[in-house]
């Protein structure tokens, strides 16, 4: 994907530093196409960036939607029968466009009083079947009833009470040891469900749990919603109020719009990528400065070898260049140093340019050696680059003890995390045991 941006936008947008960079990086290449390249990738990668995250805060509005409490703008859809209240954040905005934010709490799914009432007849006429467990009837009891909290099939909360703790206890067990004759004993079963409650006098009874119903400190509005909340409380769904005390109203969850909030961290990570891709930049740079160090030793040996088979020094720079295994940063400055003499430029100031480029006192230094023979001549050139290759190979055998020291650093910390996931993998085993 290729974009072309324009000179006054380039111009605003390139970094001194960066030109720099890009300069030592791609030797004789066009400085403005570089940079307009580079930057044209950086905006294409920080425009994708934020157009993925724009579409995920997108979907996951959408999703939210879906799966919000309101639906349509005025049905709140309850849970099933076994929920218990709901509590809804909502923001009812008037026809004066005043907003008023509250916090309802939505009754779950209920049966009528209706349907309450044949299920607790059901459990009465079955309740003897139910409890008595391996005892054959009511009037000969001597094994645990089963007074369970709940009875399978129906919804009811269990409570069960005694008239004598001494002789049954609520959990059904039967205290008869020392019973000289047959006693009778009252068991109270109450059912208990939301506002519902039912009594059933038998063996057993269940006593009824207070209902804490959660009175709402709100206002009139609360108190309308509650009222039209239990005239619907038998339907999957309330269908809130198109008009409050005769006033128009909309209704919205309070969370509404959260994702949203996110635009903000994706425009910041797309911002802290597009200034943090400079960065790579530097590490290149620093790459190709330890390359060009470590092929110095190579590349002066290589042209003393060629010099003394008597190769001209452009011939030795031809040759040189040429060269597949030399490294490809050093292989672009010799092919602008050629291209330059091709050119016409004279040796000494070639020689001088290509030294500033590698950045390097190396190559200075060797530059500089070359120049001076060029100027003063004589039989001196050849022993002053044996003496170079032969520093320059102790210089290199120095670089590379100090790169196996720094991997080694790196090392530490993965070498670290195995230890412990070992001592982890011995320790456990004891902890275990015990």
């Amino acid at each position: 994907m290729k974009i072309h941006l324009p000179e006054k936008i380039l111009d605003k947008l390139i970094r001194s530093d960066v030109r720099n960079m890009l300069i030592l990086l791609h030797p004789g290449q066009d400085v403005q196409k570089l940079c307009r390249e580079y930057y044209a990738k950086k905006l294409v990668q920080s425009v994708l960036i934020l157009t993925a995250g724009f579409l995920l805060v997108g979907i996951m509005a959408l999703v939210h939607r879906k799966d919000s409490v309101l639906q349509d703008g005025n049905r709140l859809i309850r849970g099933d029968y076994q929920s218990e209240s709901e509590t809804v954040d909502l923001v009812i905005t008037g026809e004066d466009e005043t907003a008023r934010r509250l916090t309802y709490e939505l009754l779950g799914r209920t049966y009528s009083e209706k349907r309450l009432k044949e299920m607790a007849g059901e459990i009465e006429g079955r309740l003897p079947g139910m409890i008595l467990g391996e005892n054959e009837s009511a009037e000969n009891v001597t094994a645990p009833l089963l007074l369970t909290n709940s009875f399978e099939g129906y919804p009811f909360e269990v409570e069960w009470e005694s008239s004598n703790y001494a002789l049954l206890d609520d959990d059904g067990s039967v205290n008869n040891t020392d019973l000289k004759e047959s006693e009778a004993v009252t068991v109270v079963c109450s059912l208990h469900y939301r506002e519902f409650t039912s009594q059933i006098t038998f063996p057993v009874i269940i006593a009824p749990k207070p209902v804490t119903d959660a009175e709402s400190s709100q206002d009139r509005i609360l108190r309308e919603l509650r009222q039209e909340d239990l005239s619907q409380q038998e339907s999957e769904e309330f269908l809130l109020p198109g008009k409050l005390f005769g006033e128009k109203v909309r209704y919205e969850t309070a969370d509404r719009g959260r994702e949203f909030l996110l635009f903000p961290v994706v425009i910041v990570i797309t911002v802290l990528l597009y200034c943090l891709r400079d960065r790579d930049l530097s590490e290149e740079l620093q790459k190709r400065k330890t390359e060009l160090e470590l092929s110095y030793p190579d590349f002066v040996e290589k042209y003393v070898l060629y010099t003394g088979a008597g190769v001209s020094s452009r011939g030795c720079l031809e040759r040189i260049s040429a060269d597949a295994n030399i490294s490809p940063y050093l292989q672009s400055e010799l092919q602008v140093l050629l291209r330059d003499l091709g050119n016409g430029i004279l040796e000494s100031q070639a020689l001088d340019s290509f030294g500033r480029r590698c950045k390097s006192p190396l190559y200075i230094k060797f530059a500089g050696m070359l120049i001076q023979n060029r100027k003063k001549g004589g039989p001196e050139l050849m022993r002053l680059l044996s003496e170079e290759c032969a520093q320059a190979f102790v210089l290199r055998k120095n670089q590379a003890k100090k790169l196996g020291e720094e991997a080694s650093t790196k090392l530490l910390i993965p070498m670290i995390m195995m230890l412990g996931v070992v001592m982890v993998v011995i320790i456990m085993p004891a902890f275990l045991s015990f």
